[in-house]
C-alpha cells in the first residue's frame, strides 16, 4: 500500500518479480471477484457443476502447458502442499532414506522432515555449497551415496538459493537405474523456464502458480507420473464426486476463485525463443 491509498497492483509499473511471490495482475484480482460473486448467487447448483467443470478445463490447459497428460495433474495451494502430499504417500518406513540436498527451500523439505519423525526414515543432504559443478558431476555425488535403503531422491528444478538449475533429466535416469523416486520441487521454474516433465522424466512434479505464472495466491500444480498412480495415493477425500480419477480427486477442494474462473488458464505467447505464461 503506498502513501495515497493506492495498492501496487493498481499502479502502471513494471514490477520485477521476486522469489517468494509475484504480483498478480488487475485481471487476476478482478476476475476472482466476479467468481466469487457468481458462486454465491447459486453456491450449490454453480459450486458443484459449473465450477468443477470450468476448473478441469483450466486443469487440462495447466498440464498442457507442463507436458502432462491431463489425469495426471492436480491443483494444490502451493509447491509446499504438493511436495507434502507425495512425502505422505510415497510409503517410506523404518531407515528408508531420502538423498536432497542442503539447498532445498524449507517447504519442499518440511514434508519429509514429517515423514521421517513419524517412520523413522532418513532424510540424507548431499553438499552443493560448491556449485562450479558440471551437470555430471552433481549426479555422480547422488550416486555415491546411494544405498540398498534409498527410496527418494528429492531435488528442486531450480534452487531457490542460488539459481542453479539443476540436471532433473540425469537424475531421473539415475533414480531409473535404482527403480528410486524422483520428487522435483519446481516452484521457481514454470513460467519462467520450459517445463515438459516427460522429457525431465521425474515421477512427481509441484510448482506454485503464484510465482512466475502471476496467479492468484494460493494456486499450485502437481504432477503424478501416471505409472506411480497406483504406488503412491495422495489423500483427499470429498462426498458426492465419486467415481473420479484419482489425481482429480485431489483439486476437488480448491478455491474456486483461483481454479474455476472460464477464463483461467495458461495463456503463451512467444517471446526470446521460450513460453511466457500469465495465469488469468
Amino acid at each position: 500500500m503506498q502513501s495515497d491509498g493506492k495498492p501496487c497492483w493498481m499502479r502502471s509499473w513494471s514490477i520485477s518479480i521476486p522469489g517468494p511471490w509475484a504480483h498478480a495482475p488487475g485481471t487476476c484480482l478482478r476476475s476472482r471477484k466476479k467468481t466469487w460473486e457468481h458462486l454465491e448467487r447459486n453456491p450449490a447448483i454453480v459450486g458443484f457443476r459449473e465450477l468443477i467443470h470450468t476448473a478441469d478445463e483450466a486443469r487440462k490447459q495447466a498440464a498442457r502447458f507442463i507436458g502432462a497428460d491431463e489425469d495426471e495433474v492436480a491443483f494444490t495451494q502451493n509447491t509446499t502442499e504438493g511436495m507434502n502430499w507425495i512425502a505422505q504417500a510415497v510409503g517410506l518406513h523404518q531407515d528408508d532414506e531420502i538423498l536432497t540436498t542442503n539447498h532445498e527451500h524449507p517447504g519442499g523439505v518440511v514434508g519429509w522432515k514429517y515423514v521421517c519423525q513419524q517412520t523413522g526414515a532418513r532424510l540424507v543432504r548431499i553438499d552443493l555449497n560448491d556449485q562450479s559443478r558440471t551437470p555430471e558431476e552433481i549426479v555422480a555425488l547422488f550416486r555415491d551415496r546411494i544405498t540398498p535403503r534409498t527410496r527418494v531422491i528429492s531435488v528442486s528444478h531450480v534452487l531457490f538459493s542460488t539459481g542453479l538449475r539443476m540436471p532433473i533429466e540425469l537424475l531421473s535416469q539415475l533414480a531409473r537405474e535404482h527403480e528410486l523416486f524422483l520428487a522435483v520441487d519446481g516452484a521457481q521454474a514454470p513460467g519462467m523456464l520450459r517445463v515438459d516433465v516427460h522429457a525431465l522424466g521425474c515421477d512427481s512434479y509441484a510448482s506454485s502458480s503464484h510465482k512466475w505464472l502471476m496467479a492468484p495466491k494460493g494456486s499450485g500444480i502437481l504432477y503424478l507420473r501416471k505409472a506411480m498412480q497406483k504406488r503412491v495415493v495422495p489423500v483427499a477425500l470429498a462426498a458426492g464426486l465419486a467415481p473420479i480419477p484419482r489425481i482429480r480427486a485431489l483439486a476437488i477442494s480448491r478455491d474456486w476463485s483461483v481454479t474455476a474462473r472460464p477464463s483461467t488458464g495458461s495463456r503463451f505467447s512467444g517471446r526470446s525463443g521460450s513460453k511466457r505464461a500469465c495465469w488469468h
